[in-house]
């Protein structure tokens, strides 16, 4: 055996299980001359054989050589149309069109074989998926990380890699992505949720970068790629030094939100800290109809958090324009696009943007309805169908439904562009469900207990995966863990953060692209509450009175104040929880009855006090009420002291909350008083 055979042999071995836990061939980091050296060795062996031993080399002995050797020389190599002279130049081989040919086909077997991301929608079969799995050439390097930075000072909070992916993708971005590189216009638009945790990685980087010291621990990127970024930074080639445009210091912007049971498709408003008055106005364009929002706390008038406020979209638009009022934000939410209606959305109501990948779950379909009653949905796989509940007020026309991808590969609307779904297994906190009727005040979930971390493994492959923990926002790292897994292996991923956990956690897990999770919890650990009465009623007056008990199980928890007395006018109590000098405001909202009406393009709020009706325009609207829980409910309408007129719930909703039509519901509106109740 030649040396070249021998180290090629050598390589071969090390490359072939390394590549099994990886996405993208440029994961590995393999050094710059080692992947010359595999090039130089492969074309001293391919020069002289027959075309058929050239098939059996390239695809049964060496194919770990041909998907390393061939990325990573377009990694360090490319230049615009320059990839095979590159590869020629290396391996010493003139390569004809039929030795392209059977290079490009022996990398995607290897692919294949290695079950790799694959790109299979480029005209280029023997070039551009090639260079997908290259990552980020390095000679783009500098405009990519600049192209972020861009967009952080441009983005009117913390710019999140769906947003940056959205820019990217979205309509226009020829324009936009102009200045990028070819490889990198193709990474962006055709990478899905690969790129995108590329991406996330990528602005962590950033902002690692601006830090007085760099630190590279727990970013998961090739060390190739970090030294060149390095090197621009103190060559002042990236743009650090740029200031960013400040919003209103929002944990999150306004967004749509799916409530498929309730109020339908609705623009989420988020809860606004620090407010004087406790008070701000929303100004919107819903339709191209102006409509003003108020959101007040129920303290107004003394320094406290502006509510979320929903507004539900009353029918399909194309767009609504957003503005808080006298602070820098203001927003254009892109609605139902004409050219391709379909609209997708987590299980937890969140809108995935039409340029980014789907998730292999369960997710919600809405898409205007066939008019001979077909579905004009198309599926590549099998779609575990589930809940269908009636589409919201105003999109009668239009279709909702719940469907689970995990056996479906891709999706369309009619003849519209395809939708692929990606993603292996991912890492999965286990987290059991939040402390009940406690929220922080900015309105998100309080854990109680700190969830385990279930790390996905494959028999006979390592997978590396590092595990940081540290609190939103901060550049300081609570704790940092690399761990190796051949199987499915459970862990505590808080064990070196010190406990109990009281405020915001970040975690994030990242292991090949693709596959990583990062999420937010805010933790009262060891907490629990109670109050008395368990159920409060709505009353002429207002709710009941109420007393909420807060109890700490760690004696390292301190609560304050130890009791809270609510009136009728106040639907939760305000603690402050703390810990080893850490601390964070809860509240605590017990169960109550409320209720809430909808349509004639009205906004649903919830209330906590009696409505009034007008019976001459009610129109077509609802009545939404929350119950104790799952439970028959009957709405009955009195005309002094005559019940006129019993119903039932008329359409599904969540537990524990009752729905009414209004309109069509009740037969004698008409012939009713002007008020009833």
């Amino acid at each position: 055996m030649s040396r070249a055979s021998e180290a090629l042999a050598d390589q071969e071995r090390a490359w072939r299980l390394r590549l099994r836990a990886v996405s993208l061939a440029c994961e590995l980091d393999v050094p710059e001359e080692a992947v010359r050296t595999a090039l130089q060795n492969l074309g001293k062996l391919y020069r002289d054989l027959t075309n058929p031993e050239r098939r059996i080399l390239l695809f049964d002995r060496l194919p770990a050589c041909v998907v390393v050797g061939l990325s990573g020389i377009g990694a360090v190599e490319y230049r615009q149309g320059t990839f095979w002279r590159a590869v020629s130049r290396e391996m010493g081989v003139r390569l004809e069109t039929d030795d392209q040919r059977l290079l490009g086909e022996a990398f995607r077997r290897g692919l294949d074989r290695f079950d790799m991301a694959r790109f299979t929608d480029f005209s280029r079969v023997n070039v551009d998926e090639i260079l997908m799995h290259s990552g980020v050439p390095l000679s783009c390097l500098a405009d990519f990380l600049n192209a972020l930075l861009r967009q952080q000072t441009r983005d009117p909070d913390v710019l999140t890699p769906a947003e940056f992916m959205e820019w990217a993708t979205g309509p226009g971005w020829e324009s936009r992505l102009y200045d990028l590189g070819k490889p990198l216009q193709n990474l962006l638009r055709h990478g899905g949720a690969y790129v995108e945790d590329l991406v996330d990685r990528c602005l962590e980087l950033v902002d690692r970068l601006r830090e007085p010291v760099f630190v590279s621990d727990g970013l998961q990127l090739p060390e190739s790629l970090v030294r060149e970024a390095v090197r621009l930074a103190e060559s002042d080639l990236l743009n650090l030094s740029a200031v960013r445009e400040t919003g209103a210091g929002l944990g999150t912007r306004p967004r749509l939100f799916l409530d498929p049971y309730g109020s339908g498709l609705t623009l989420w408003l988020p809860p606004i800290p620090d407010i004087a008055s406790g008070e701000v106005t929303w100004d919107l364009v819903v339709g191209g109809e102006p409509q003003r929002v108020r959101s007040r706390s129920f303290h107004p008038g003394t320094m406290d958090t502006a509510p979320a406020v929903g507004v539900p979209l009353p029918q399909p638009i194309r767009q609504v324009d957003v503005n808080l009022r006298g602070y820098d934000l203001s927003l254009v939410l892109p609605v139902v696009d004409q050219d391709d209606p379909l609209m997708v959305f987590t299980d937890d109501g969140r809108r995935v943007p039409a340029s980014a990948a789907l998730p292999p779950t369960s997710v919600w379909l809405m898409y205007p309805a066939a008019k001979d009653g077909s579905d004009p949905v198309d599926f590549v796989g099998t779609p575990l169908c589930g809940d269908e509940p009636p589409a919201p007020y105003g999109w009668e026309q239009w279709r909702l439904r719940q469907v689970n991808l995990a056996e479906v590969t891709r999706l369309r609307l009619d003849d519209k562009p395809w939708r692929s779904v990606e993603g292996g297994r991912r890492p999965k906190l286990e987290a059991s469900s939040p402390l009940p009727h406690v929220r922080s005040p900015l309105d998100a979930p309080i854990w109680g207990e700190a969830p385990p971390l279930l790390l996905p493994g494959e028999y006979g492959t390592t997978t590396g995966w590092t595990i940081r923990v540290r609190r939103p926002g901060s550049a300081h790292v609570l704790s940092v863990r690399d761990i190796l897994v051949s199987e499915d292996t459970r862990i505590d991923p808080w064990a070196d953060v010190k406990h109990p956990l009281v405020g915001g956690y970040e975690i994030t897990v990242r292991g090949p692209l693709g596959r990583g999770v990062s999420q937010k919890f805010e933790f009262a650990e060891g907490l629990t509450t109670s109050w008395t009465p368990a159920w409060r009623e709505l009353r002429y007056t207002g709710l009941q009175p109420c007393t909420v008990t807060p109890n700490a199980a760690d004696p390292e928890l301190h609560v304050t104040p130890t009791a809270v007395r609510l009136t009728s006018d106040e639907p939760y109590a305000n603690f402050m929880v703390s810990a080893h000098g850490e601390e964070c405001a809860i509240k605590v909202i017990p169960p109550h009855l409320a209720v809430q009406v909808a349509g004639n393009g009205t906004r649903a709020d919830w209330s906590v006090h009696p409505l009034r009706l007008e019976t001459e325009t009610i129109g077509d609207t609802r009545l939404m009420v929350r119950l104790p829980g799952e439970m028959r409910a009957e709405l009955v309408v009195f005309d002094g002291a005559d019940s006129v007129q019993r119903i039932g719930t008329s359409a599904k909703a969540p537990p524990g909350i009752a729905r009414f039509e209004l309109a069509g519901g009740f037969s004698q509106w008409k012939h009713l008083p002007r008020r009833v109740r």
